[in-house]
């Protein structure tokens, strides 16, 4: 009989030892709950209320020299699918292809093969945006977004392109891209687990700072005009290619850059595109050289050189039964021989001439000069893709910088 008392006065002890230990631990949490870790428990909750809404920058405006707009930014929608919310994918297929300008067949195996959230389109228009926004059909996501116009079609080579999200990936929308872009803000508040704002709840916002717009020296009523005139220059000549650059000799500023390609043109590349193409610069280089000559005090202006029409630098090079490729040149129009000064020889752009008056000169101190005045290095356009200039390595070539 004192053996079960004992044994139920052991388990009494056991059980209360259990009940008093539960209890210190359940006293313990709620003490941190309500005190020592009340504020991290606080900010858990917070956090889980909390949203965030991107407030997206305004990308800057690009405008020509006369202030007119040639790109800016619009306001646009994504269409956004939830698959599994649509009932009739059939219905919704037909609905939004001919809003969307999109096969109904391909918007059906879309709706039928994704089960997650996916864009249908981006950057739609703000009207056919607002259409369907309208409808407030289940499954069907409209949301804000931007898109980017350019009014000059002659001015898109050089303006380029941004990305779905707005992002600058060619011409000088990459090139000053950060400069376009801006700084989005935010939107942070409370919400109830339905997505509501909660009206008391904590809010804060921060204001997106908007890109700046960008003015350029083109003239795009000017540029309109030249490739209006290259297209048509191209259909009579049935040439490949034509550029026309304009430049304001005093600052540099260029007008005009238009870029017009044959239609047929199967050779077109777009590395021979003004911006980027690597050519000789021809007979402006004259002006240089000679110039270098004057400066380092080799010749003088008003020395005179005995010209005729052609020069052999390589002997029997100008016969008709040579085969060679260089080693004759000739002026651009045929003439008898005559005396002219080197003042006279750049006035008619001589080669024959340039290339007396460049006899025996050191290549490479002449190359110095050229390098002083911006030869070798990028002209600071501004444009991307643009590459350096550079020299021939032949360094004893006599004809290289005279013509």
């Amino acid at each position: 009989m004192n053996l079960k008392k004992i044994k139920l006065s052991s388990l009494f002890i056991i059980l209360n030892t259990f009940v008093l230990f539960t209890s210190v631990l359940f006293i313990e949490e709620i003490y941190k709950l309500q005190f020592s870790e009340s504020e991290y428990f606080k900010n858990q909750a917070l956090s889980n209320r909390q949203k965030v809404e991107v407030i997206e920058a305004k990308r800057g405006s690009i405008l020509d020299r006369e202030f007119n707009e040639v790109s800016e930014t619009i306001n646009a929608f994504n269409i956004g699918i939830y698959p599994e919310k649509i009932d009739d994918k059939e219905l919704v297929s037909e609905l939004l292809a001919p809003l969307l300008q999109l096969d109904k067949a391909v918007i059906f195996e879309r709706l039928n093969n994704n089960k997650n959230y996916f864009y249908l389109k981006r950057n739609i228009d703000f009207e056919t945006g607002t259409k369907i926004k309208n409808w407030n059909y289940k499954g069907i996501n409209v949301e804000k977004s931007s898109k980017r116009i350019i009014y000059s079609d002659s001015l898109t080579q050089i303006i380029g392109h941004v990305d779905p999200d707005g992002n600058g990936i060619e011409g000088l929308e990459l090139y000053f891209d950060n400069s376009l872009k801006g700084t989005d803000g935010e939107l942070r508040y409370e919400a109830a687990p339905n997505g509501d704002f909660i009206p008391q709840g904590k809010s804060s916002i921060l204001d997106p700072v908007h890109g700046e717009d960008l003015i350029l020296s083109i003239d795009s009523e000017l540029q309109y005009i030249s490739e209006d005139l290259c297209s048509e220059a191209l259909q009579i000549t049935q040439a490949f290619k034509c550029s026309v650059v304009f430049m304001n000799a005093e600052n540099g500023e260029i007008i005009i850059s238009a870029e017009k390609s044959s239609i047929n043109n199967k050779y077109f590349d777009i590395n021979l595109i003004s911006g980027r193409a690597l050519y000789e610069p021809g007979s402006a280089l004259k002006i240089f050289t000679v110039g270098a000559l004057l400066q380092n005090d080799e010749i003088n202006e008003n020395d005179t050189y005995y010209v005729e029409d052609k020069i052999e630098i390589i002997e029997e090079s100008c016969n008709k039964t040579y085969e060679g490729l260089k080693g004759c040149y000739r002026d651009f129009l045929k003439h008898d021989p005559y005396e002219l000064t080197v003042r006279e020889i750049i006035e008619r752009s001589s080669n024959v001439g340039t290339i007396k008056v460049t006899e025996g000169s050191n290549v490479s101190e002449i190359e110095s000069y050229l390098i002083k005045f911006g030869f070798g290095n990028k002209t600071g356009v501004e444009l991307t893709g643009e590459t350096r200039g550079g020299f021939v390595d032949y360094k004893s070539c006599l004809t290289c910088l005279s013509s």
